[in-house]
């Protein structure tokens, strides 16, 4: 992100220091006040010629000057922030001496008010009693808010608390529930209700803090439930002088933006609850360094380069091995003389449970040698008889459950969630990320004071692996791990496990509440059409006129990002900007500004990111350019728009980017076509290049004949604005494009629909005599009686082509079915028993292979190959009944990338699910001339 410089401060003397430049000469002595007050902190975001829309964040003013009443000048910062402030402002030369009232200590907690019957949560007591301010974590359907809100309640019974809402609704829910908990002296207030007098614990919507008739400054604890909504606020109430928490549910994915807020407010000190009674266990990790030779050859696979540097490396594999017998084997003379770095944190562990992770079956079996007799916990294996003897004894005495609960063992990746976190966990597998736990392994309960220690190794023998162990030292640190000894941030700190580092991919509605029936609504885009249509009919607008407005309705465009963010590409543009690195209610701020920008015809895109794409069985690569976030947001809300409306133009034959259109229904409308009319000559064609070389006035222009056509045909209006939008979209930043569409963008794949309906789909349908055709995007398929009809039919269409300086690729060619095969996305096509069939064609096979390759490279390579090999069987669906038994062969495919963890049931029924649905799709295909 770019920033901008902070607001500068009022000119002062010189004998005063600057609150913008704190590396100033400073008085010797200071006061410090702090407060609640926000000063600045939103994105900027603008529209310009050269570069586009850009966001640009904006820098906080930590520390500013204030004058007191008696006209005495003081420095004054956040409360939350009052601990690092203070630190920095001492180790630049500042005297500080802190200022304004303090929140009072709380009494020893009256344990027995808790419950006996429900269980209790005695360290967030406790971390309430030795914090004034923090977050209380939570996990959304583990944890009840108004249990923690009892529990504060009855163990202080002399305090008064106030808790913040949002909303008027969530006020008397939470007050019925607490009635419940035998809670009397509760109270709401509302903008519309005044609280009881005399009330000791009031529930109040931030809207009546304003009124001043809760008095919050006169309790001493503040409970905010939605965090991340009040502290966005402008007339966010700082007359609180209490203690403040705040209570985050897990499921909310926290931008970096919204954690900075949280840590302005409510200080830097966070306590995750996973469930009542449980806490999360934070692990010590400490590194070992190996130090071992290993010279690459070059051109060499991840998969290669890990199966000789990591698995097979006997060196690394032997120090491994010696370090976890020391431990389970109780040598204490062995760790001080080999191991020195870790003998201080290991010798308490000693005589405790070892675990060894490696990432595979295959680094198990050679570790094995040199850990004779430990059991190896797997996950499901593909076939254990391909395995010697020692490694199929290992791994039947790894499925016992005493392999899995106490003893010593040799665990793959996979297999890791079985286990509890407990004793020393050796990391041997050089992963990625963090180790693949479940959310169980790291919860332990409120009054066990366990720990768990995690040796990973620091290798130095390959650039590769070098950068992957600092990468996981970054990962640790970031959650709050203690690394060899040291933590970037307290151990019950922020980034929570699996909750704020995976985005909620869950489709969530927020509907009025009201008694009534509403329509079916599934996503955030139906919710705003529904809304959309209630707004229109209301004020008689007609649903056949399609404007800007209703593309640029900056809620319509914080739907479309909210979609994205669910189900797009996560990947970032050139601003280097993600959907998780901007809160939703700044996000909402910006697309107002963007909005804007698009109305007045000032939105320019920004310079996409062009990363190279490999071409699965080619050397070649393509180039994929990714929009920002908010250009891709623009792109989705003019596709959603347009799309059912172009519907309406395009014919049979055209399979590509259309609503309930997709490539098994062009395969088997083709398969029933063939065989039907007979047509066994296929020509088959690819456009070269297609959304590099089509030009932008072609665009243009085929869309003011859709826009023309859906007029006299339709009724439907498109007004000449949106076709600008298209046309600025097409042209890029600097709007001098004249050739190619970023193929990264949304509406690209239906610019690209529109442009081949026109100059092929129209002037080939109006031929008579031309034969049956279909089309997938750039794929084109024709159905000819002979190889000579084919030949004159792809002349004709290299003519159709031409005019728009289109070509084709000439690889495929015409095909004589009865004579030899040929391929069509992805499938090989042949002729048997006067039927076509699809077989797997090399190129997916090779797709595969390149797909495992590269989930080397994620966190969790399992996982990733699992997941990978499910999505290929579904899409290859209309070749799986023809092909042999390709699940086996799948399975050799994986072992050789070094995945031999998979479930062949699984597969086998997977594939089965996949050619029902196949043999569904052709039961209810009909044979139609196109």
């Amino acid at each position: 992100m770019k920033s901008k410089s902070p607001p500068k401060s009022p000119e002062r003397s010189q004998q005063r220091p600057d609150s913008d430049n704190l590396h100033d000469p400073l008085p010797p002595r200071y006061h410090v006040k702090f407060c609640t007050k926000l000063l600045s902190g939103h994105p900027l975001a603008k529209a310009t010629k050269s570069e586009g829309f850009l966001v640009e964040e904006m820098q906080f003013v930590l520390v500013w000057e204030m004058r007191d009443r008696f006209n005495k000048e003081f420095m004054q910062s956040f409360a939350g922030l009052e601990k690092p402030v203070k630190q920095f402002l001492e180790e630049n030369g500042y005297e500080v001496e802190l200022t304004g009232q303090r929140p009072d200590l709380l009494p020893e907690p009256k344990w027995g008010k808790l419950s006996s019957n429900r269980a209790s949560d005695r360290r967030m007591i406790r971390f309430v009693q030795q914090n004034e301010r923090g977050v209380i974590a939570y996990r959304k359907n583990e944890v009840e808010v108004e249990s923690l809100i009892a529990q504060i309640a009855l163990v202080w019974p002399e305090e008064s608390i106030v808790v913040i809402v949002t909303r008027q609704r969530d006020a008397q829910t939470l007050f019925n529930k607490l009635k419940r908990r035998g809670l009397y002296q509760v109270s709401v207030a509302t903008t519309h209700k005044k609280p009881v007098a005399g009330r000791r614990i009031v529930i109040a919507t931030d809207n009546a803090l304003k009124h001043n008739e809760v008095q919050t400054e006169s309790r001493s604890i503040c409970i905010c439930l939605n965090p991340t909504e009040t502290v966005n606020r402008k007339d966010w109430p700082i007359q609180i002088t209490g203690r403040l928490y705040a209570l985050h549910s897990d499921v909310l994915a926290l931008s970096k933006q919204q954690v900075d807020f949280l840590d302005m407010f409510f200080g830097q000190k966070w306590l995750y609850i996973p469930r009542h009674g449980f806490l999360q266990l934070v692990p010590n990790v400490n590194f070992l360094e190996y130090k071992g030779r290993y010279s690459s050859r070059d051109e060499m696979t991840l998969c290669k380069l890990k199966r000789e540097a990591i698995w097979r490396n006997d060196k690394r594999n032997r120090l491994i091995s010696g370090l976890a017998k020391a431990i389970a084997y109780d040598d204490f003379r062995a760790i001080g003389a080999k191991y020195p770095s870790l003998s201080k944190p290991l010798l308490p562990k000693v005589s405790e449970r070892v675990v060894v992770l490696v990432e595979n079956i295959e680094h198990a079996a050679r570790l094995l040698k040199f850990l004779k007799g430990w059991p190896i916990v797997a996950g499901s294996v593909a076939d254990i008889n391909a395995h010697g003897s020692q490694v199929q004894h290992a791994l039947t005495e790894g499925q016992k459950p005493q392999s899995v609960v106490s003893s010593d063992i040799i665990i793959t990746s996979s297999a890791l969630q079985k286990i509890n976190c407990d004793g020393v966990l050796i990391r041997a597998d050089a992963g990625t990320g963090l180790p693949p736990f479940s959310r169980k392994c790291l919860t332990v309960g409120d009054r066990v004071p366990s720990s768990f220690t995690i040796i990973d190794m620091a290798d130095r023998h390959h650039p590769y692996f070098r950068k992957q162990s600092q990468y996981r030292k970054e990962e640790y640190l970031d959650q709050g791990w203690v690394v060899n000894g040291e933590s970037m941030m307290p151990t019950e700190r922020r980034e929570l496990l699996f909750a704020t580092s995976k985005p909620n991919r869950a489709t969530v509605m927020l509907l009025p509440y009201a008694r009534r029936q509403f329509p079916k609504i599934d996503t955030a885009y139906d919710y705003y059409l529904h809304r959309k249509e209630k707004r229109d009919q209301k004020s008689g607008k007609s649903s056949n006129v399609i404007t800007l407005k209703q593309i640029a309705d900056h809620e319509y465009l914080l739907y479309c990002f909210q979609e994205l963010r669910r189900y797009g590409g996560l990947g970032a543009g050139k601003d280097d900007i993600s959907y998780f690195d901007i809160s939703t209610s700044d996000c909402a701020k910006v697309f107002r500004k963007l909005s804007e920008s698009l109305l007045r015809g000032r939105y320019r895109p920004q310079f996409p990111r062009k990363v190279p794409i490999p071409k699965p069985g080619t050397d070649e690569k393509r180039t994929l350019k990714i929009n920002s976030i908010f250009d891709r947001s623009v792109s989705m809300a003019l596709d959603k728009t347009l799309a059912p409306q172009l519907e309406k133009l395009f014919l049979e034959g055209s399979y590509g980017n259309r609503t309930n259109r997709s490539p098994w229904k062009m395969l088997a409308q083709l398969k029933k076509t063939v065989e039907e009319t007979g047509r066994w000559v296929l020509a088959i064609e690819d456009i070269r290049k297609a959304f590099d070389n089509v030009k932008v006035k072609d665009i243009v222009k085929t869309h003011q004949q859709a826009q023309l056509e859906l007029k006299e045909k339709h009724g439907i209006k498109i007004n000449d604005s949106v076709v600008n939008l298209i046309s600025t979209i097409a042209k890029g930043v600097t709007q001098k494009r004249k050739k190619g569409i970023d193929q990264g963008s949304n509406y690209s794949p239906q610019s690209l629909n529109v442009l081949l309906h026109y100059i092929h789909d129209v002037p080939l349908n109006a031929e008579v005599a031309f034969p049956l055709w279909y089309r997938y995007v750039d794929n084109l398929t024709y159905l000819c009686k002979s190889v000579s009809e084919g030949q004159r039919v792809l002349i004709k269409v290299r003519q159709v082509l031409n005019s728009a300086s289109l070509k084709l690729k000439g690889e495929d060619g015409i095909v004589d079915l009865r004579k030899t095969t040929s391929s069509l996305l992805g499938f090989k096509l042949r002729r048997s028993n006067n039927q076509l069939i699809y077989l797997i064609a090399p190129r997916s096979w090779e797709n595969l292979k390149e797909q495992l390759a590269s989930a080397h490279q994620t966190v969790d390579p399992a996982t990733r190959s699992r997941e990978v090999i499910v999505g290929w069987l579904n899409a290859m669906g209309p070749a799986l009944e023809n092909d042999g038994d390709i699940v086996a062969k799948v399975c050799g495919i994986a072992a050789l990338q070094g995945f031999q963890e998979l479930d062949p049931p699984l597969l086998e029924t997977t594939a089965t699910q996949a050619q029902k649905r196949w043999v569904e799709l052709l039961g209810n295909i009909n044979y139609s001339c196109v």
